[in-house]
């Protein structure tokens, strides 16, 4: 058994809480802030602009990777926005697809409940972890990024025994897309860290991410992993900026150009890159002599 030929993921479309979130990264209270913060989490959902993004998605995955009722297994995170989005995504088709606790959001615990001018009075400690150390803080309660890829793994066994040589179509969140990314293209931690923070490589709502282990340019050559990838904003962001709903992708807005590119192994490392690697974390004592 092996993998899916094609795995596609796509990030849901923007929620109530991320319009609340922009707000307070840009110093302002949104009108329905309070609201906002006291419904749980797992039952956010679509802005106005995040149902249009995953319509979006939806026409250009029709057009660009298969019909939607084509792919042989349909999954979509438990939280609503994730659900909203897949049935958005279908347009009017009337399509079933696996609704599965395994792909929900990372679980943020108080310290995501908490708005952002509040953290750092409240858990310092946790603020410096997240900043210092964003693949394996746990805050104040929260799933690290770490625990998060178990979940991951464990989908990875699914698509193996359900789905091999099929398409697969995931519907989910960033962080744990991100985690998928982080097994799927066989990173290291501190590259996954590097990608997070690289704006080049943000994704956004309805982002579509799609692996393949068919070559994009030689249909013959079909490999034993996930081989190929790409990331596509489905929609002008220059033009969602500006809350015109009627926007046509621009592939050149979206990272790598929205081309493919190959995926390398790279956690398997000689001793001179072991020895690069360490200087990630110089030592702190061994001018001391010993006792």
């Amino acid at each position: 058994m092996s993998m899916p030929e094609r795995l596609v993921f796509v990030r849901h479309g923007e929620s109530e809480a991320n319009l609340v979130h922009k707000a307070e990264r840009e110093g302002e209270i949104h009108p329905n802030h309070d609201e906002v913060y006291a419904r749980p989490d797992w039952e956010q959902r679509l802005s106005v602009m995040g149902i249009v993004q995953a319509k979006m998605a939806g026409r250009w995955i029709r057009e660009n990777i298969m019909p939607i009722e084509d792919f042989d297994r349909r999954y979509a995170s438990t939280f609503q926005r994730a659900s909203e989005t897949a049935l958005h995504i279908c347009g009017l088709a009337k399509i079933d697809w696996y609704i599965d606790d395994r792909f929900r959001e990372r679980d943020w615990g108080e310290y995501g409940a908490t708005p952002y001018d509040e953290r750092k009075i409240k858990f310092p400690f946790a603020v410096t972890a997240q900043e210092n150390n964003p693949f394996y803080a746990g805050l104040n309660g929260a799933e690290s990024l770490s625990d998060v890829q178990m979940r991951a793994r464990d989908t990875f066994g699914t698509y193996h025994r359900d789905v091999s040589d099929g398409s697969v179509l995931v519907v989910a969140h960033g962080e744990f897309i991100s985690v998928n990314r982080y097994l799927i293209e066989r990173m290291l931690p501190e590259e996954l860290v590097a990608l997070d923070n690289d704006k080049s490589q943000d994704m956004k709502n309805c982002s579509i991410i799609e692996y393949t282990r068919r070559n994009p340019e030689n249909p013959n050559d079909v490999r034993e992993y996930l081989s190929w990838m790409r990331m596509v904003y489905p929609y002008d962001i220059d033009l969602v900026k500006q809350e015109r709903m009627i926007t046509a992708p621009k592939l050149e807005q979206s990272p790598n150009g929205g081309q493919w590119t190959n995926i390398n192994e790279k956690r398997l490392l000689n001793v001179i890159d072991i020895s690069e690697r360490l200087k990630l974390s110089p030592p702190l004592t061994r001018e001391e002599t010993a006792a």
